[in-house]
């Protein structure tokens, strides 16, 4: 099964949204607090087969006036389910993104669930299309025939033969479950273990192997009786390893193993859900869980859905698996991340970007690392960080790519500050940024960052920072910077660098040679330079547009 699409209005922090999805396997990625948790209830609680009560607390703003409507569209729907109770009649049509009330020739047959909720409470499904709009009801247990399933919200309680449990499930399959208990229940004054119980040994088999395939380290499995919880009521056997309850293990483990589990029940058509699914792991197990859902999505008609607030999930997922969630005072959209060469480069080398709320495209390296000296320097003066502020500083490569990738990360809803060189035509260029509500702020033009550093630092912070460049004092190049500084006479040229006399001509010169050479084309360079920018300048007119530019930076980051 797949769903193509999701209509949520007036459930809990969503007043609206309206979301067709394209792909099988979705990344949603937002700020905090964006509503992307309240999607994944809106769809379990629709397509879900547990009844669902609600509160007042589910209505937008806490007001029962606002009645909620859930409406889920699935496709790819097994034969079976046009079987019960007439569903047939409510078949609709998809195409290329399209719903259609009427099923046309070459269309994909769907359905939509529609969950209703007003003032009294009580919630309503109905399988509904505009040649019916009152629906026909349709029951959980038919509703679970479309396949979805909620992955990692329990897993202690999965990790036992409790009611409703993953592991009971299994085992009704193979025995009578109530016969089991009822055996421990006669045997637990005379036995502490219960291997010879029927119907378990084929589960712990299973679940052994999908932790192997898994990658939790466990060994000896058994069901044991969980000393802690000896009421026949609740969770009476539980996954041990060795003497030791599983649900003892560490989080990560644990709920590794039950997503695991889980995932084992998900048929091969299934839809999955997973909320943060970084919860808990270390990367190499995130990348573990991300490739079994994935073949989900990818290796047969199932879909997989997740939500992440890490850069390692942002990493293993390709640019159009990553949709933007933004809510705006409960107006809702998802946008998928355009497959761009620019976004491809920010996925894979800048994934902490797409988590925040506001980011500063750097030209390059310097600009990168002017960013974090600045914001140290800024810190340590009482100003607040970039990250109080939401804002996050990425290495763009060059200005062409910083152009395309703030264009691309303002049509995904975020703030967008173009920082860098003004030496160079871009496209789309610096005016069509402008246009649409991306600030640009470079250097004073024609200047390239060298130039700007060059003609603005203190001298002896210029001088300072040369001695950090073992190639800036080799002989070799004074030759070239006395021709370039069109002077003679006021230095000795073979003279170490750290005793010629400041001029502008000079520093003029040394900023040609700092761009071709690259002497502070990197991070670290970049850093120290933002600190010295901060610590103190001389009173000069270049230095004083230096420090213009980098207070309209301050400004803009100051402005959220």
């Amino acid at each position: 099964m797949i769903i193509r699409h999701v209509k949520i209005i007036n459930f809990r922090g969503i007043r609206s949204l309206d979301w067709h999805i394209p792909i099988r396997f979705v990344v949603l990625v937002g700020p905090g607090d964006s509503g992307k948790t309240s999607v994944f209830e809106a769809i379990d609680v629709a397509l879900g087969r547990q009844w669902y009560t609600p509160t007042d607390a589910d209505f937008l703003d806490g007001n029962p006036a606002n009645q909620i409507l859930i409406e889920v569209t699935v496709g790819e729907l097994p034969e079976k389910f046009f079987h019960y109770h007439g569903y047939g009649t409510c078949l609709r049509g998809w195409a290329a993104g399209v719903l259609h009330d009427e099923p046309q020739h070459g269309d994909e047959e769907v359905v939509t669930v529609r969950l209703h909720i007003d003032a009294s409470l009580d919630p309503t499904w109905t399988l509904v299309s505009n040649r019916d709009p009152e629906g026909v009801p349709i029951r959980g247990r038919d509703r679970s025939k479309l396949g979805l399933h909620r992955l990692g919200t329990n897993v202690d309680h999965q990790l036992g033969w409790g009611r409703g449990s993953l592991l009971t499930r299994k085992s009704e399959a193979a025995d009578d479950l109530h016969s089991v208990f009822a055996g421990v229940a006669r045997k637990i004054r005379q036995e502490t273990h219960t291997e010879g119980i029927s119907g378990i040994t084929d589960v712990i088999a299973n679940t052994q192997r999908i932790a192997d395939e898994i990658g939790v380290d466990i060994t000896g499995l058994k069901a044991a009786i969980n000393a802690s919880d000896l009421s026949l009521g609740s969770t009476l056997l539980a996954l041990h390893q060795a003497d030791v309850p599983v649900k003892q293990m560490g989080l990560g483990s644990r709920r590794l193993l039950a997503i695991g589990l889980e995932m084992d029940a998900v048929a091969h058509d299934g839809i999955a859900l997973v909320d943060e699914i970084e919860h808990g792991l270390e990367p190499y197990r995130i990348h573990t869980l991300m490739q079994r859902m994935r073949r989900l999505a990818d290796g047969s008609h199932g879909q997989a859905f997740l939500t992440t607030h890490a850069a390692t999930v942002i990493c293993d997922c390709t640019v159009t698996d990553l949709h933007i969630v933004r809510n705006h005072h409960g107006a809702m959209t998802i946008t998928q991340v355009p497959d761009t060469n620019d976004m491809r480069m920010l996925v894979r080398t800048a994934p902490e970007a797409l988590l925040s709320r506001r980011v500063i495209t750097c030209e390059g390296r310097t600009e990168y690392g002017m960013c974090r000296g600045l914001d140290a320097a800024w810190t340590a003066t009482g100003k607040k960080s970039l990250a109080a502020k939401c804002c996050v500083p990425v290495e763009a490569k060059g200005n062409c790519a910083g152009s395309g990738m703030s264009r691309d990360l303002h049509s995904l809803g975020y703030q967008v500050c173009f920082f860098g060189d003004s030496d160079v035509d871009v496209n789309p260029t610096w005016t069509e940024l402008a246009q649409i509500g991306i600030t640009v702020i470079r250097w004073r033009e024609p200047n390239a960052s060298e130039h700007a550093v060059f003609t603005s630092l203190a001298w002896s912070d210029l001088m300072a920072l040369l001695a950090e460049v073992p190639q800036a004092d080799e002989p070799s190049y004074f030759g070239t910077i006395a021709a370039n500084a069109h002077v003679t006479g006021a230095n000795n040229w073979t003279a170490p660098l750290v005793t010629w006399q400041d001029s502008l001509a000079l520093r003029s010169a040394l900023a040609a040679m700092a761009k071709r050479a690259a002497w502070i084309k990197n991070i670290d360079m970049g850093d120290r330079i933002g600190r010295m920018a901060v610590v103190g300048m001389p009173a000069t007119s270049l230095a004083d547009d230096f420090r213009t530019t980098l207070e309209r930076l301050r400004t803009w980051i100051d402005a959220a």
